[in-house]
């Protein structure tokens, strides 16, 4: 009970605040399969009095260093300090959506394509949620099931009613409770919190860098990801500019005119 408490105290006691920081923030591993090989990424969950952000700070860190690196003057060194950040950094995703913003209603979505960053803005999707009596216990949180079908993936969560305030990793939310573990039918992408903490003094419940985002909407962003699917290695490279003689894998096996794997999304649209 002391727990509940807790957060609604802290919720109340910042309601007033004109702004928009992270009232908590919600840690999560998620077990995922993009393309060929399952990993793991980490993914924050930053929650405001009418707002919420979803990240993978490896990606913030990562183009972080790399504005700095982008100003090195010596090739070498360049390379060497890149090389080393895609190591310090890894298992980046360069999705951010926020939710309840620009209106409580709606949220924007920001994510790569190749070497362009779009950002659209989108209505939430109505979210039909079949609530079970079933619990369990996650970061020490006594959490309920509920189902419900997103953009074309079912998903499995559990939310906790211990903190009332809907959000959840990606747009999954509209429960009485924040969602700490989710998992697409066809277990693609298992999201569990692995902590949870408040008054986190850095988290502004922002998108990162989003100026530097090309305006798009949804069915324009899904028309060009889509238009990146059955090209071989060679063409994707050549399409960044590069003079390419030759794509070869970690191995040295030349794969110049395979194709790449499709990828996984959090949505089948």
């Amino acid at each position: 009970m002391r727990k509940i408490i807790t957060f609604i105290l802290f919720l109340s006691a910042v309601v007033l605040n004109a702004q928009e920081t992270a009232l908590f923030r919600v840690t999560y591993d998620c077990d995922a399969l993009y393309s060929k090989t399952r990993k793991t990424y980490r993914w924050f969950l930053d929650v405001g009095k009418t707002q919420s952000v979803f990240y993978n700070p490896n990606n913030r860190a990562w183009a972080s260093e790399y504005d700095n690196i982008s100003k090195e003057t010596d090739i070498a060194t360049a390379l060497a300090r890149a090389q080393n950040a895609n190591i310090k950094y890894g298992n980046k995703n360069s999705l951010e959506v926020l939710t309840g913003a620009p209106s409580s209603d709606e949220y924007t979505y920001m994510k790569y394509i190749k070497t362009n960053k779009f950002i659209y803005t989108e209505k939430l999707p109505q979210i039909e949620w079949e609530l079970s009596d079933s619990t369990k216990t996650i970061c020490d949180y006594q959490c309920k099931k509920a189902v419900a079908t997103v953009y074309g993936r079912t998903w499995t969560v559990w939310y906790t009613p211990d903190i009332p305030v809907s959000a959840g990793p990606y747009v999954l939310k509209g429960l009485p409770g924040v969602i700490l573990e989710a998992c697409d039918a066809d277990n693609l992408f298992h999201f569990v919190a692995v902590g949870l903490e408040q008054n986190v003094s850095d988290a502004r419940i922002e998108l990162f860098e989003k100026d530097k985002a090309l305006k798009c909407s949804r069915s324009k962003f899904l028309k060009l990801r889509k238009s990146e699917e059955g090209k071989t290695y060679g063409e994707a490279v050549k399409e960044l500019g590069i003079n390419l003689v030759k794509a070869v894998d970690i191995n040295g096996k030349d794969i110049t005119n395979t194709i790449k794997p499709a990828s996984n999304y959090l949505d089948l649209e």
